[in-house]
């Protein structure tokens, strides 16, 4: 079970941050077309953007972070 990952909490779970990441990737895989561009531009779309993100910058800091 994923716990919601938000910018509010005081403490980020990187295993929670990685679970959505690949539960967003995986969504966006099984897409085709033109439904991948909706999916970019959709709220999952930022949201698996701005957890890479992260996720990129954390790599930096945390080299066990993956």
């Amino acid at each position: 079970m994923i716990t919601t990952v938000n910018n509010g909490q005081d403490v980020i779970d990187s295993r929670d941050v990685i679970a959505r990441i690949e539960e967003l990737t995986d969504e966006r895989e099984n897409l085709e077309g033109d439904a991948i561009a909706e999916f970019d531009d959709s709220e999952d779309g930022e949201e698996l953007k701005a957890l890479q993100a992260l996720q990129e910058e954390a790599e930096g800091y945390a080299p066990d972070w993956t």
